[in-house]
């Protein structure tokens, strides 16, 4: 788990916040987001013959229908 400087969780909102600096300091583009690497990784999951309800556990999804519906053509 990450945390703040007082100690408290990193949430996604957050996540991006700091993704946009370390993005910029890299020279990165600014099209990319945190929530970009959310669905390259799950693509990379589902294209290497990951259990669909592993990824489904991984990305934090309510329901292995989502988790379907976002990937299934991959």
């Amino acid at each position: 788990m990450f945390t703040d400087e007082q100690g408290r969780p990193i949430h996604d909102q957050r996540w991006s916040d700091l993704s946009r600096g370390w993005r910029k300091a890299a020279g990165w583009p600014d099209e990319g987001t945190f929530h970009s690497l959310r669905h390259y990784f799950a693509t990379r999951l589902i294209t290497s013959g990951a259990d669909p309800s592993d990824v489904q556990n991984a990305l934090r999804h309510s329901s292995l229908r989502i988790t379907l519906e976002t990937y299934v053509h991959w």
